[in-house]
């Protein structure tokens, strides 16, 4: 479980537009992890939408990817660089952030700067630079616009510093598959079936990984976080709503930059049911900087999830089927 010192991160901004009602829970939304503070990325005019693509050299690309930090840690190359440490984090609503330092050593064209907020009220302007070239594994991108903040203070597997992260749109015309049950990052292009009993299909998909679940007898909305260690970060006003095992422990606090409350965990009656899984005896993480209920690494360990952002679904697999799934079908 968690340690006693615990500390928030705020989803980073999609640079693609978003209703006003999106905006606003993005702005509103605080949410746990346990080494991580990224910021809510509010576009600005000055950041226009470049033209991103993406070539495989296989038609499934698979990477190792490493959870030591209970994140989803890759390795990348920038052009002929690397290899650099960076995560995946699929509550990151962007293309990709660098270490802005880091990105100054590399020499990249500052392209834009965006006006950034950690959900207190608080703001400042960030940079947005262009990454020529990365790649990941067989997968090559080009042309990412990325926003440049301080991440060389996080840590990566191998001790050395976080250069950054990729972000959810990053893989907004292949399938991304995180298969926590064999360790890899599968990328592909094709479509998951509709039919399929563990595919949900809604329509925040196509811009955030929020998704509906049943708790109880009650269907909610809730986002998939691989950058979040808890398994359930719940906010505090729902705890007195919820059946719980035992009284809730105060495990530590959650911060921000500007503001802390305590962490609360507690075992859950009710079962959780997520596309066609049904979770038994799973604990809860609450707290009143939890804008919104989320899941993460300690759920989401036992689980292959793959998302097709473009038809809005994505795809829960336990270890057995994820060990004997089928490709995915080819787009027509």
């Amino acid at each position: 479980m968690v340690g006693s010192d615990l500390s928030l991160r705020s989803p980073g901004r999609s640079l693609y537009p978003l209703d006003s009602t999106a905006l606003k829970e993005l702005i509103a939304m605080k949410r746990f992890s346990p080494a991580l503070l990224f910021l809510v990325a509010l576009a600005s005019p000055t950041v226009a939408q470049e033209p991103l693509e993406v070539e495989l050299a296989e038609p499934v690309v698979s990477v190792p990817m490493d959870t030591t930090h209970s994140h989803v840690g890759l390795e990348i190359y920038l052009g002929e660089e690397g290899p650099f440490w960076v995560n995946l984090d699929t509550y990151a609503v962007t293309v990709a952030c660098i270490d802005a330092e880091f990105a100054k050593q590399m020499g990249y064209r500052k392209v834009g700067t965006t006006r950034n907020g950690d959900g207190s009220g608080a703001y400042r302007t960030l940079d947005v630079v262009l990454i020529p070239e990365l790649r990941l594994g067989g997968a090559t991108f080009t042309n990412i616009r990325a926003l440049a903040d301080d991440y060389a203070y996080l840590e990566n597997p191998e001790g050395g510093p976080l250069r950054g992260l990729l972000g959810y749109h990053l893989f907004r015309d292949l399938l991304l598959e995180l298969d926590y049950t064999e360790g890899r990052v599968v990328l592909q292009r094709g479509e998951l079936a509709k039919d399929d009993p563990h595919v949900i299909t809604h329509s925040a998909l196509r811009e955030r990984p929020d998704l509906p679940i049943r708790m109880g007898g009650e269907e909610l909305i809730v986002g998939i976080d691989s950058g979040a260690q808890s398994g359930l970060s719940i906010p505090f006003a729902r705890m007195s709503e919820l059946e719980l095992l035992s009284e809730p422990v105060k495990v530590g606090s959650a911060r921000t930059v500007y503001s802390s409350a305590p962490i609360w965990v507690s075992q859950l009656v009710d079962p959780l049911h997520i596309a066609g899984h049904r979770i038994e005896n799973f604990e809860g993480t609450f707290s009143e900087i939890f804008g919104k209920t989320l899941i993460g690494y300690g759920l989401l360990k036992e689980y292959s999830v793959t998302f097709d952002q473009k038809r809005g679904r994505v795809r829960f697999l336990g270890k057995e089927r994820a060990a004997a799934r089928t490709e995915a079908a080819p787009l027509d």
